[in-house]
C-alpha cells in the first residue's frame, strides 16, 4: 500500500487543518486517514515497520484507493516520512 504522511498544519490540510480528524476525534498518535470506502472509520490497522496498531479515523480528497495517510505530530516528521510502499494489514481483533 502507499504509505504518506501529514500533520495537522495547513500545508498539510489546507482549510480543515483544525486539530481534528474527520471523525471527529482529536488527533492523535495512532490515527490515520484512508479511503473510507476500502477501510471504514475505526478500522485498525498494522503497518510495516511500525509497533502497535493504527485506527482509521480522517479522510481526505487525495486518499483514494489502497493509500493510507499517517498522522505525525510535526510537518518535519511528516515530510521526512515522505511516500513509501509498505504492507498494511487490517487487525483482525
Amino acid at each position: 500500500m502507499t504509505v504518506t504522511a501529514y500533520c495537522s498544519c495547513s500545508k498539510c490540510c489546507g482549510r480543515h487543518a483544525a486539530g481534528y480528524f474527520a471523525s471527529g476525534e482529536k488527533v492523535y498518535w495512532g490515527g490515520v486517514a484512508a479511503d473510507w470506502r476500502l477501510l471504514p472509520p475505526g478500522t485498525k490497522v498494522e503497518i510495516q515497520g511500525f509497533i502497535g496498531t493504527f485506527e482509521v479515523e480522517d479522510t481526505g480528497r487525495v486518499i483514494k484507493g489502497a493509500r493510507l495517510d499517517i498522522w505525525m505530530p510535526t510537518h518535519q516528521e511528516a515530510k521526512e516520512f515522505g511516500c513509501q510502499k509498505l504492507w498494511v494489514a487490517r487487525n483482525c481483533e
